[in-house]
């Protein structure tokens, strides 16, 4: 591997998350209604209402709360739960060790039961060139 091939890849990767992030970013923006409705539920008034989206943040305009959340996400601040009103780092940090095991678990599995040597592995089990 050389270092350009190398650079390359991280910018693909690095253009992929912002694409995701970005879309992901849009599709909340289009859905009816925030989270500060989702949170005052029916029983709102419209200065709970307002005070709740300016301290969101969600009173600014789609670009600067993507900027916000994006520059927070760069510094390791990935925001707060709004169900469990806990750091969303913390939250995943609790869960990430178990998705690890579970992801290292299944793809020793896979590899174990579909090694190339093996006939049970079967032409769908590989690609062939």
């Amino acid at each position: 591997m050389t270092a350009s091939y190398l650079i390359r890849r991280l910018l693909a990767v690095i253009l992929v998350l912002i694409i995701v992030t970005f879309a992901v970013f849009a599709l909340t923006m289009i859905l009816p209604g925030n989270a500060a409705i989702m949170i005052l539920g029916e029983y709102r008034t419209e200065t709970s209402l307002a005070a709740l989206e300016a301290r969101l943040g969600l009173d600014q305009p789609w670009y600067v709360q993507y900027y916000d959340w994006v520059s927070g996400v760069v510094q390791g601040d990935f925001g707060q739960s709004l169900r469990l009103s806990l750091p969303v780092s913390e939250v995943v940090g609790e869960v990430l060790p178990q998705f690890s095991v579970a992801g290292c678990h299944g793809a020793g599995l896979g590899d174990g039961h579909c090694h190339p040597s093996r006939p049970a592995c079967g032409s769908a089990a590989r690609v062939e060139g």
